[in-house]
């Protein structure tokens, strides 16, 4: 088998894997203290409300506020009350005598959310001081992107640096309906995350690419996973996170200026996991095929990974073989990652 058509099946396999962890985390039950998701929480406008108010309010909410909050848009006090009882049980919320307040994890989220906004204005090419309804708009479509597993898939499909035609898209997507597919690809072109290029000659050919712009907004899909890393004990985290997407289409936009032609790292996110080969070539670091030997091997848990990629807390990993390259790697993909943060 040629290695085009070996990374067109892992490619393949990838985009399967997201759209089954994102249907997961869409499918699975209400948010409560044993099992939710973070990008459900704060992509439920009414969750959202809720946790800015309180942190408004310097976290605590008197219950004459819940009123105020009834006042924005499509929300009633019964729903502000619903919103709160489940933001009770999931941890982020408590309800001392004096009314509502943020717990420190509910603190955290509100930044973490905060940190969402800054990556989504970023992404959409807002220049500072945007005006905040622009600023709201960006980050509520990278919200609804993150809880919707066609956008994942789509995302997860287009992570390597070659343009895909339709017809390799369409395979890699499969079993995605070919209307949702294209329906959910026409709102991604339309808000810059997928750039479509169409050629002047005939018969005119059409590819797709994620936007160099948008790669380095591929950290919010390891947000999650972050919080939850911090906050959350393992039998109590929302599921699984493929990291492999996110660094995957985060690689052509790394500086590789300081890494050495021909440095391989390989990365293992878990057990069992199908090792990742970061491969510096042409003075540009690419996902190669694991048929080799690497100069390093790092391992970790997903969680320990998130931690390490976006908090630098990489006591969790285990490197064996050269350390110097797999510190300048690491460095290199971390940077790219978080390039809209620092």
């Amino acid at each position: 088998m040629h290695l085009r058509d070996s990374e067109s099946l892992r490619d393949a396999e990838v985009a399967r894997r997201v759209l089954a962890t994102a249907r997961e985390r869409l499918d699975g039950p209400p948010a409560t203290l044993r099992r939710w998701s973070v990008t459900a929480v704060l992509g439920d406008t009414a969750s959202r409300t809720v946790i800015e108010a309180l942190a408004a309010r310097d976290g605590v909410l008197a219950p004459a506020g819940v009123a105020a909050i009834a006042e924005h848009p499509g929300l009633t006090p019964r729903v502000v009350r619903d919103r709160l009882r489940e933001l009770q049980r999931s941890g982020l919320v408590a309800h001392p005598h004096e009314g509502w307040t943020l717990t420190p994890a509910g603190q955290s989220l509100h930044r973490l959310l905060a940190l969402i906004t800054r990556i989504a204005a970023r992404g959409a090419g807002l220049e500072e001081p945007a005006p905040q309804v622009l600023r709201d708009a960006a980050t509520e479509r990278v919200l609804r992107a993150l809880n919707d597993p066609v956008i994942l898939q789509l995302c997860g499909c287009l992570a390597g640096p070659d343009p895909l035609s339709p017809t390799a898209l369409e395979e890699r997507c499969a079993p995605t309906p070919r209307r949702t597919l294209y329906r959910r690809l026409g709102e991604m072109v339309d808000t810059g995350v997928i750039v479509r290029h169409t050629s002047g000659g005939v018969p005119r050919a059409t590819t797709y690419e994620l936007s160099g712009r948008w790669r380095h907004a591929a950290v919010l899909c390891m947000l999650p996973a972050w919080w939850e890393g911090r906050h959350r004990p393992a039998e109590t985290r929302a599921g699984a996170i493929d990291l492999e997407v996110p660094v995957r289409a985060v690689l052509p936009v790394v500086d590789a200026g300081r890494l050495r032609e021909g440095w391989r790292a390989r990365w293992v996110f878990g057990t069992d996991a199908v090792p990742l080969d970061l491969a510096v070539d042409g003075g540009r670091l690419v996902a190669a095929a694991s048929d080799g030997p690497a100069d390093v091997t790092v391992t970790g848990t997903p969680s320990a990974w998130a931690l390490a990629l976006v908090g630098d807390q990489r006591e969790g990993l285990h490197a064996d073989g050269d350390g110097v390259v797999g510190r300048a790697v690491f460095e290199a993909v971390r940077a790219a990652l978080l390039a809209y943060v620092r």
